[in-house]
């Protein structure tokens, strides 16, 4: 199987319909160039392209390669992205855990800034008793987990989300 670099530069010379401004388009020699199309070609085991001193023309073969190409190349494009989107957490599924206590006002307005800032991140969400929250994200059932005065447990990270302000309400005559 060619590599893709291959395909770019026989796009390149189709493009220009010469090597030397493909070469000067890639930034490589020409000669480099003509060596790396050949290879192509061997590899395909067809030639792509008729040349002469003055004119590159595509063969039949060279053709459907280039009306393919530039598609294959962006949908290459698009598998690269898509695995530097999974790494940077942007695509995906998240498993999150939470408490009957936060799953009134605190995880519903977490989970809909989730999705606007990140609409590719299917969210699947689990309610679990609190002393059980930390667990789960320990041992990998949950990859978050959101709880009122959680446990703390070693090798699970507490961030603090949110802060309420607690009071004791009196008669005024208490």
């Amino acid at each position: 199987m060619p590599e893709a670099r291959l395909l770019r530069y026989f796009l390149a010379v189709a493009e220009e319909g010469s090597f030397t401004r493909a070469a000067a388009r890639l930034h490589i020699a020409q000669p480099a160039l003509s060596t790396q199309i050949r290879r192509l070609e061997s590899r395909l085991g067809v030639l792509l392209l008729h040349r002469t001193t003055r004119v590159v023309r595509l063969t039949e073969a060279g053709q459907a390669v280039y009306q393919r190409g530039a598609g294959a190349l962006a949908a290459l494009e698009d598998v690269w992205e898509a695995a530097r989107r999974a790494g940077r957490g942007e695509l995906g599924r998240l498993r999150l855990v939470y408490s009957t206590s936060t799953g009134y006002g605190t995880v519903p307005s977490l989970v809909e800034a989730l999705r606007v800032r990140l609409p590719d991140v299917q969210v699947a969400a689990e309610v679990l008793r609190t002393p059980d929250i930390a667990h789960a994200v320990l041992d990998g059932r949950a990859d978050a987990g959101i709880a009122r005065s959680p446990e703390v447990v070693a090798g699970v990270r507490l961030l603090r989300v949110r802060t309420e302000p607690r009071g004791v309400l009196l008669a005024a005559a208490h």
